[in-house]
């Protein structure tokens, strides 16, 4: 999180994704969550954007594509 405000603060040019699934469902990530990030990524490059990262919450539990270093 420390990692994100971070990025978010010290420029605009960054977007984060916050995807919920059921609080009982594994937040690893799916096929799709890889496609939809790759896809996300290459969308905001024309634009100058970045995506910050794609955070996969399930009840307590979290999976970042920053932290897992694929962003």
């Amino acid at each position: 999180r420390g990692m994100m405000q971070r990025l978010l603060l010290s420029d605009g040019d960054w977007l984060a994704l916050m995807q919920r699934r059921p609080p009982a469902a594994s937040p690893a990530p799916r096929t799709d969550d890889f496609l939809l990030t790759r896809v996300l990524c290459r969308q905001l490059r024309p634009l100058d954007m970045r995506l910050a990262d794609h955070i996969i919450a399930a009840g307590a539990h979290r999976f970042s594509f920053r932290a897992a270093g694929l962003l």
